[in-house]
């Protein structure tokens, strides 16, 4: 879902500040809402492995260097 797919281009009721009280928009801006959260939840979990990956790879590195 794209954010320019929002109900209000092009819409002929839109006045400024309509947001509020246009139930198209409340029902988009939630689906919207769940999507965002969805892909910031993916992100986060990618975000956590290439951490843990790095502090991985630092660990390993620090007892090779340690060794010799």
């Amino acid at each position: 879902m794209a954010k320019a797919n929002s109900p209000c281009k092009g819409c002929e009721r839109r006045y400024q500040g309509c947001h509020g009280q246009c139930e198209d928009y409340q029902t988009w801006k939630a689906a919207w809402d769940a999507e965002r959260n969805e892909r910031h939840k993916e992100k986060e979990k990618e975000t956590m492995l290439g951490d843990y990956y790095v502090e991985s790879v630092r660990r390993t590195v620090r007892k090779i260097g340690g060794q010799r």
